[in-house]
Formats: structure tokens, sequence, C-alpha cells
């Protein structure tokens, strides 16, 4: 009898401390899955207006950006009407257009990394298998970005690359220790390749950030 107690008190104090650690799991950001709802949708087209040098620009190539601002827009636009079909079409045409124009490939980042971000989204299975050749035509300038940065790092945890995807989040983190989306989507990948020492650790770390920024309140 005493042993059937002793053993009944364990399995009760580690469905205890199981609870604890789902509870916790299910608080704000942290999440134990990544899927395409951890993307960020990102309207910026400005930037890109700012990164644009016009000055000595054809009248054809000035049309051209114009068009291709205005399909970058509508592209945003029907991402966040989650609409990935549209949006697909959108971007589409704003990077034949800057491509048009003779802009580099900085600026082609842009619609190449939305194309894939509308791809990922895409239920249709041809769609999905299209992301990684956006992701290889990405240059090293757009990891500058912090948004980006995450979304690739989004994208290549859903195109099987879990350990370049734990990477990009732990350097954006670096970039910006209060990005708390990133500490959640980095916690869903340790645990996903389970990697449970990290993921504690990520934990905490994501604890002390969020009494930071309690105190600061």
């Amino acid at each position: 009898m005493k042993k059937l107690i002793i053993i009944a008190v364990f399995f009760l104090s580690l469905f205890s401390l199981t609870a604890d650690a789902n509870s916790f799991m299910s608080q704000d950001d942290p999440s134990i899955s990544i899927g395409v709802n951890d993307f960020i949708i990102i309207s910026d087209v400005n930037v890109i207006k700012d990164k644009i040098n016009t000055k000595g620009m054809s009248d054809r190539a000035l049309e051209q950006v114009n068009l291709a601002h205005l399909a970058y827009e509508k592209g945003v636009n029907f991402l966040k009407q989650e609409n990935p079909t549209e949006a697909i079409v959108s971007f589409k045409s704003a990077f034949k257009n800057y491509k048009r124009a003779k802009l580099d490939a900085d600026i082609l980042n842009y619609p190449n990394l939305q194309l894939a971000v509308a791809h990922s989204m895409s239920e249709a299975a041809r769609d999905k298998k299209k992301v990684g050749r956006y992701l290889d035509l990405v240059t090293k300038s757009i990891y500058k970005e912090k948004d980006w940065s995450y979304n690739i790092a989004i994208l290549n945890y859903l195109n099987k690359n879990e350990i370049a995807a734990a990477e990009l989040l732990e350097n954006t983190i670096k970039k910006n220790k209060f990005f708390i989306k990133a500490y959640g989507s980095l916690i869903a990948v340790y645990q996903n390749i389970s990697n449970t020492k990290k993921a504690e650790k990520t934990i905490s770390r994501l604890e002390n950030v969020k009494n930071t920024l309690a105190e600061k309140e």
C-alpha cells in the first residue's frame, strides 16, 4: 500500500509539472507550433520608394516603377485579406515592373519575399514548392530589416530548414531583445526539433524580457 501511494504521488507531481508547463506555453506569444499565421504582413512600399534613386531615370523606367508600387500595395492588401492567390498575381506584376526598370537585386528582395510569403500561405501544394526558389534569390541587405529577417526565419522553418530558422530568430532577437514574437517562434522551433535545453533557456529569456517591460510600464 505504501508503495502504491508513493507511485500515485509521483504521477500526480509529474502531471502537475506538465500542466504548469502547458499553461505557460499557452500564454501570449509562445507556442509549440509555427504556421502561416505567424508571418508579419509587411506594408513597406514607402521603404522601397526611399531606396530607389529616380534621378536620371527615363520616363519609361519611372512609369514601370510607379506601376510596380501600385501592384506591390495591392499584393500587400490581398495578403491582409488572406487572399494569397491574388497576392501572388500582384507581386509577380510588381516584380516584373521593377525588373523592367532595371532595379538591382536588393530592391527585388521585396517582391520576391512577398511572393515567398504568399506562396507559403497558399493551400496549393505546387505553390508551396516554389518557396525555396524565392529564398535562394534573397541578398544579404534584407537581413538588416528586423521584420523581414523574422519572416525569412518562418519561411525557412516551413520549408523544412529548422536550423536556419533558429539561427535567424536568434540573430533577430540579438538586434532587438524586446521582439517578443520572435521569442515565441524560437521556442516553437526548439521544441519541434527536440532541443529542450535551448527551448527552456529561451523561455527563461522571454520571462526576463517581459519582467523588464513590466517594470518600465
